[in-house]
């Protein structure tokens, strides 16, 4: 972990909490996109690990100029600005301990910082699975239907977009911007950031072309966990900022109102309960249907027609639920997060 004199063209950050199962496949990518050594720093922010990932992360000290910050207890937000802080790179990448970016992932984004007016760069994350559900869930996270048409997920052509998974960005963007949202425990930091650069007159641009392999959830209470918590993070911008950071996040709910409306005047007796049941069915057959064909991203696999129904409702639910159990009182949607 010799410091070098001339500072690093790229700081590569890396927030982990106990990760050692999956930190050397992500520090294996870095190394495989063929960057010199000497011009980029890897920046491995701990949140005070127990199970031996920061041992594990040493042993590429070899291979990379790796610096190891100790963060007990900070979240991942908070990471990524102390990432930021200590950052000495021209350029700042932002890398998940579960995230296997692509060889040439960091050069070809760099390369498209050089648009005019584009201030981030970002590829499609491509969920995969491992057993039946977790493959059944990785393709419902490809879709529109499961995901509301995020391009970071369903994109097939390369463009301009309102967020991109991950990201790439110039560090000197990121300070005058004030760093990433850190105020919460739950924060839409890729959304939020990439809404204030578009706000400052920036552009954030997608290639289609780089997909970031990252693991599906193993179950659906998982995956029903992930998006009570996705929710609650948009719902702290509501809180916070007043405002969601596109249309589309107001679909969930709308959605949800609306099964809820439904039900309370089938209560009161403005509707037969016939009604209801209709409406459930005509949904149950609408994700069914939905679920029949559908593209395959990479090497993604089928799963299940049923697997991908569920997860597809699992999603569709838990993601209004966690941002209104937030919006009314976050203490009862931190217990709820802890149930799961």
């Amino acid at each position: 972990m010799t410091d070098v004199a001339k500072p690093p063209r790229v700081t590569v950050v890396i927030p982990t909490l106990n990760e050692a199962n999956n930190i050397a496949q992500a520090l294996q990518c870095v190394v495989d996109n063929g960057i010199p050594r000497d011009e980029m720093e890897v920046l491995l922010i701990d949140g005070a690990s127990r199970d031996g990932t920061v041992q594990v992360a040493a042993g590429f000290a070899d291979s990379l100029q790796l610096r190891i910050i100790d963060a007990p207890g900070c979240s991942v937000y908070r990471a990524l600005n102390i990432g930021l802080e200590a950052a000495r790179g021209t350029y700042f990448v932002r890398v998940d301990a579960r995230s296997a970016i692509p060889p040439r992932y960091i050069e070809t984004c760099i390369g498209h910082l050089n648009q005019p007016s584009v201030s981030c760069v970002g590829g499609i994350q491509l969920q995969y699975g491992e057993t039946l559900i977790s493959d059944s869930i990785a393709r419902v996270t490809s879709s529109k239907l499961g995901t509301g048409g995020a391009k970071f997920r369903t994109a097939t052509q390369s463009g301009f977009v309102d967020s991109v998974y991950l990201g790439v960005y110039r560090t000197a963007t990121l300070r005058e911007l004030g760093g990433f949202e850190d105020g919460a425990d739950y924060v839409s930091e890729d959304a939020l950031i990439n809404k204030r650069i578009r706000a400052h007159g920036g552009k954030v641009y997608l290639d289609a072309q780089l997909q970031v392999r990252y693991p599906a959830k193993a179950t659906f209470r998982a995956l029903a966990k992930q998006y009570v918590i996705y929710g609650a993070a948009k719902a702290f911008l509501v809180r916070k900022h007043h405002r969601l950071t596109s249309i589309r996040q107001a679909l969930p709910p709308l959605f949800l109102l609306a099964w809820m409306a439904l039900v309370l005047t089938c209560a009161v007796g403005g509707l037969p309960w016939a009604v209801l049941a209709a409406a459930a069915g005509a949904y149950v057959l609408l994700v069914v249907v939905g679920n029949l064909g559908g593209r395959r991203i990479g090497d993604q696999r089928e799963g299940s027609l049923w697997a991908r129904s569920f997860a597809t409702m699992c999603i569709h639910f838990a993601w209004p639920i966690g941002f209104f159990l937030f919006l009314i009182s976050p203490p009862l949607h931190k217990r709820l997060v802890h149930w799961l």
